[in-house]
């Protein structure tokens, strides 16, 4: 998993480095194991079907499709597999490498915004953006707690806390706190959808000249997988 997320260009020098600049703030830990307890509390799977929800349910609202060889029902299966395997056991420590990679796409989402964007998503990426640069900067504990209650108390504008699907609000408003736990946990759940599996099956198992990107593809690549079942997947 790191091997191949860890070569996006997010990361313009490595990812170490931007992992370690993330991981000294102790906010980092709080956010993360609160993260922790809500896998705990509902179930890796239920967490991981309402994230990747959510993120595929902002991909289809943007006209895009998971730019992946296999389909989006194979990524869905072969990734809630991912996920399952790093919320336990040894592998947990992935998950706390997937959470600060997630972090780092969502914070860098705000950054980049339509020139013609309305005054109201200009504030509230503002204030996105704003909370998690000071949840980064963070140097000590006694400072995670006055900006938790912040973020705790600080709700989306109205129109902002919308389910998918849905036109109205959902009855129990957004805090940012909520908001930015949220999308993590879909930039957590999109960053396995969109995985490069077929490539890196294909890469492990005798096609050494399936590399990812690959120029050209099976015109089935999903069919690839069938005499792969029961395999396992590694980094």
């Amino acid at each position: 998993m790191t091997s191949v997320l860890g070569r996006l260009p997010l990361y313009t020098d490595s990812w170490q480095k931007a992992h370690y600049r993330v991981s000294k703030s102790p906010a980092m830990e709080f956010f993360y194991q609160a993260q922790v307890e809500v896998i705990a509390h509902a179930g890796a799977q239920a967490v991981f079907g309402s994230a990747g929800d959510t993120y595929l349910q902002r991909l289809d609202e943007q006209g895009i499709d998971l730019p992946t060889s296999f389909s989006r029902r194979r990524q869905q299966l072969i990734a809630a597999d991912m996920w399952s395997t790093i919320c336990t056991g040894a592998a947990r420590r992935n998950l706390r490498w997937l959470f600060i990679h997630a972090w780092l796409l969502e914070i860098n989402s705000w950054l980049v915004r339509p020139v013609d964007e309305a005054e109201a998503d200009r504030i509230v990426a503002q204030t996105m953006f704003g909370y998690m640069t000071e949840a980064l900067d963070i140097r000590s504990k006694s400072e995670i707690t006055p900006l938790f209650s912040r973020m705790r108390n600080h709700w989306l504008p109205p129109d902002y806390s919308r389910l998918p699907g849905q036109n109205v609000d959902d009855s129990e408003r957004s805090s940012y706190f909520t908001r930015v736990c949220g999308n993590v946990s879909a930039q957590m759940a999109g960053a396995l959808l969109g995985m490069p599996y077929f490539e890196i099956l294909a890469a492990q198992f005798g096609n050494q000249s399936l590399r990812y990107p690959v120029p050209s593809l099976p015109s089935d690549p999903d069919m690839a997988l069938e005499s792969l079942d029961g395999q396992p997947l590694t980094d």
